[in-house]
C-alpha cells in the first residue's frame, strides 16, 4: 500500500505534520531559502496558540537570522496582524511576513 504523503508545498504555504513530514529541519531550509530570497531585511513572524507553534517559530527565526534577517516575533497574534502591509509599531517598516497557523495556510510568507 502507498505512503500517503502529509507534506503539501504550493503558492498558498507549506502543510504538514508536525513531527511527520513538519520537521524543524525541514522548516530551517524552508526559512533559510525564504531569507536568501530576500537577501536580508525585516521579517514579522506571527502565529496561533498551537502548542507546536512555539517550536515552528523556533526553527523559522533559526533559518532566518542565519540568512541575515532581522526578525520581528509578534507572539500569538490573529492573522491579519502578521500579514499586514502596513508598519507595525514594533517593527517599522518589513520586508515580507510569516503566518504560522493551523489553518489551510500554515505557513504564509508575503513579500514586498
Amino acid at each position: 500500500m502507498p505512503t500517503i504523503r502529509t507534506l503539501k508545498t504550493g503558492v498558498a504555504g507549506v502543510r504538514g505534520v508536525v513531527g511527520d513530514s513538519l520537521t524543524p529541519q525541514l522548516l530551517i531550509g524552508f526559512a533559510q531559502a525564504f531569507g536568501t530570497y530576500l537577501d536580508g531585511g525585516v521579517v514579522v513572524i506571527g502565529r496561533d496558540t498551537r502548542p507546536s507553534g512555539e517550536m515552528v517559530r523556533n526553527a523559522l527565526v533559526g533559518g532566518l537570522m542565519a540568512t541575515g534577517c532581522h526578525v520581528i516575533d509578534v507572539g500569538i497574534a490573529p492573522v491579519p496582524t502578521s500579514i499586514r502591509r502596513k508598519p507595525l509599531p514594533t517593527a517599522g517598516c518589513f520586508r515580507a511576513s510569516i503566518t504560522v497557523s493551523e489553518s489551510r495556510k500554515c505557513f504564509t510568507c508575503t513579500s514586498s
